[in-house]
């Protein structure tokens, strides 16, 4: 009798009881993320629409309220020089880089657009090609999601703020992120195509050709090289090649390099410690926050839950000379 009571009790409990409960909201959230999460792992044409409509909007807005300033308008200037000589002679003497981007601005300037839009198209369509390429990136090792991940991490960077600048700083991080890329390709264990040497070759060029400092950039992937010869035993000459040929591009800076003697620059732009300390401390402060922040809600919706990829992938593997890319890549600043 009491047992029969109690049980009534307990039934007229549950019905007054919330229809949600934190456990089953929890749940039902896990679901739908787990479904979104699968789909866009099994799609690839939405994660990249995902990233054309987060970065065209904010790109766009940015360019079109942000008036030429300092450095931009000295670019604009050199692009718009009568003839192509005077474009290279300039960007030696006042600018002191290589002439890809002032080539590129001139080219967007002849076109009908205005000229917000004109001046820092290049940099607008490097940011977007970027974004893509991280996100490539990701996807051939890890899949779909990491690949977004990534992408996500350089857009709360403050990196993406090159898209919006007429300087040569977004070519120069298209380029690096390709040169990243095909490196990655021309060194898989599971082969390569017979033409992913040439294409490193080009995109390596490419950036020393744009950026004073691509050249320097290229070291990470000769410091990478001898740790896959020592893994291997055997040089890889095609890649070798491709990485040496840009380097050749370098002799070209010595002009540059001269100019510096007869340039002032303000102390802000000038290296140090606290630039160095700075420039690390905003690389990853924002990234790293976003970062964290979607952790602890995954955290929060995988819950007595194990952790695992997206249709159960294997991880991929990171090879010893791919790290060796990436921390000499990373500490390059504070070499430079």
């Amino acid at each position: 009798m009491i047992s029969s009571t109690v049980e009534t009790e307990d039934a007229l409990v549950s019905k007054r009881s919330p229809i949600f409960n934190l456990e089953e909201l929890r749940t039902r959230a896990y679901r739908v993320l787990a479904v979104a999460a699968n789909w866009l792992d099994n799609h690839t044409a939405p994660c990249v629409a995902v990233l054309l409509f987060a970065y065209l909007p904010l790109a766009l807005l940015m360019a079109h309220t942000e008036q030429l300033s300092s450095d931009e308008l000295y670019t604009f200037w050199i692009a718009q020089q009568p003839s192509l000589h005077k474009v290279l002679a300039m960007s030696r003497e006042i600018d002191l880089h290589p002439p890809m981007h002032f080539l590129a601005e001139r080219w967007a300037l002849h076109l009908a657009l205005p000229r917000w839009l004109g001046a820092r198209l290049p940099s607008l369509v490097a940011g977007q090609l970027t974004l893509l390429v991280v996100f490539l990136l990701g996807r051939r090792h890890f899949g779909n999601l990491v690949g977004l991940v990534g992408a996500a991490m350089l857009w709360f960077s403050p990196a993406l703020d090159f898209s919006w600048s007429n300087r040569p700083y977004a070519l120069w991080l298209l380029f690096l992120s390709t040169t990243v890329f095909c490196w990655d390709a021309a060194t898989g264990d599971e082969g390569r195509p017979w033409w992913m040497p040439g294409l490193l070759l080009l995109s390596g060029a490419a950036m020393v050709s744009d950026y004073m400092f691509g050249l320097a950039c290229l070291l990470p992937f000769f410091i990478a090289e001898v740790f896959r010869f020592y893994r291997r035993r055997r040089v890889d000459w095609p890649v070798l090649v491709a990485l040496i040929a840009p380097s050749v591009i370098g002799l070209a800076y010595l002009e540059q390099i001269q100019s510096f003697a007869t340039n002032t620059f303000s102390p802000r732009y000038l290296p140090s410690i606290d630039l160095g300390e700075t420039m690390y401390l905003e690389l990853l402060t924002i990234a790293g926050a976003a970062l964290a922040a979607c952790w602890a809600v995954a955290a929060l919706l995988v819950w007595k839950r194990p952790m695992r990829s997206v249709q159960d992938r294997e991880p991929g593997r990171v090879r010893v000379e791919q790290w060796a890319m990436l921390v000499s890549l990373a500490l390059l600043p504070a070499l430079l």
